[in-house]
């Protein structure tokens, strides 16, 4: 005897995450509407933060030589200073460079010509690809001279990652024949998608530094950096379902059945800590106009804390075979 609550399931399961598992029955696709992919990309490197700044000084920029990856090369400003930076965001579409259809319409239509009979045309997924540069506060680097010293505060980002993705309207119609005490029953499984996705994981710096010069060919500096890593993730899978069968229609998400039949799926994680480094370095001018420099840097790794919170409803992985099992539908 086939319970109805495995029925239902085990066709979903079929129907949703793994249709080649179906060929023991006769499944086909009725309707296939991929409906809207929207997904965005931005990224903020170290090479576009304040961390590449080079030296300036005399009317002249030494891009090579980095005042957060050598601290020694805040030497030699005799006036206070104040420089700040700021990229705005800004993005490009994907399918300005690559046919993103030519890739994605063959996978699609080697599915539907696998499991329909040639009469179904799906509508083929909408696409909206993004990916650029993550824009953001200003970043800052403050130079205060004193003496013969140097000493000043940072302020920068050295990486942010931001991404999303948004499904909306995937719709899917699939008939399945099931046999049930030798005979076959005809079962319609609809099914909708709406999910969403939005990952973003960001580092700040803040820091203060000390320098001085050793000679007339030389300096010494040292930069103590506090970093506040954060890590935050919010997944949302809006699944629903029906089932049509022997003329009476199941609905997954029901509150009303008397059997746990939500297939939605929800995944909220957030974790963050602070991070110290330290960096050493030092210059020193050599005959020839050449420079040579040595840093050593030392990071105290963080310890990320916080929480996550799953809502996962899984439907196991069921041998078709074992549905029946005797004759007739125990409804529950």
């Amino acid at each position: 005897m086939i319970r109805l609550k495995t029925l239902i399931l085990s066709l979903l399961f079929i129907a949703w995450f793994s249709p080649a598992s179906a060929q023991e029955t006769v499944s086909r696709i009725e309707k296939l509407d991929l409906g809207r992919v929207k997904s965005q990309l931005s990224l903020l490197l170290p090479l576009q933060s304040a961390g590449s700044w080079g030296k300036v000084g005399s009317a002249r920029y030494y891009p090579w030589l980095s005042l957060l990856q050598n601290p020694a090369f805040t030497t030699g400003f005799s006036q206070p200073a104040v420089m700040l930076r700021w990229w705005p965001p800004y993005h490009t579409n994907a399918g300005r460079w690559v046919n993103l259809d030519a890739h994605v319409r063959p996978t699609v239509d080697g599915i539907v010509r696998d499991y329909s009979d040639g009469a179904v045309t799906p509508h083929y997924p909408d696409l909206d690809i993004l990916f650029g540069g993550a824009g953001g506060a200003p970043e800052g680097i403050f130079l205060f001279p004193f003496g013969r010293m140097v000493a000043g505060l940072t302020y920068f980002r050295p990486l942010l990652l931001d991404a999303s993705i948004d499904v909306t309207g995937i719709q899917s119609s699939i008939s399945t024949l099931v046999e049930v005490g030798g005979g076959s029953n005809q079962v319609l499984l609809n099914s909708y998608l709406d999910a969403t996705t939005h990952l973003r994981y960001g580092a700040t710096s803040a820091g203060l530094f000390l320098a001085w010069p050793i000679g007339k060919k030389g300096g010494f500096g040292v930069h103590l950096e506090r970093r506040f890593i954060r890590i935050d993730l919010v997944s949302d899978w809006n699944v629903q379902g029906a089932m049509l069968y022997n003329g009476r229609e199941y609905l997954f998400n029901d509150p009303e059945t008397l059997w746990p039949n939500d297939i939605r799926q929800r995944v909220v994680a957030s974790y963050s800590g602070p991070e110290w480094v330290s960096t050493w370095g030092g210059w020193l001018l050599l005959p020839g106009g050449w420079i040579v420099d040595v840093a050593f840097r030392y990071t105290r790794q963080a310890r990320l804390e916080g929480a996550t919170d799953r809502q996962q409803h899984t439907i196991p992985a069921l041998n078709t075979r074992a549905l029946v099992s005797g004759g007739g539908v125990e409804e529950i």
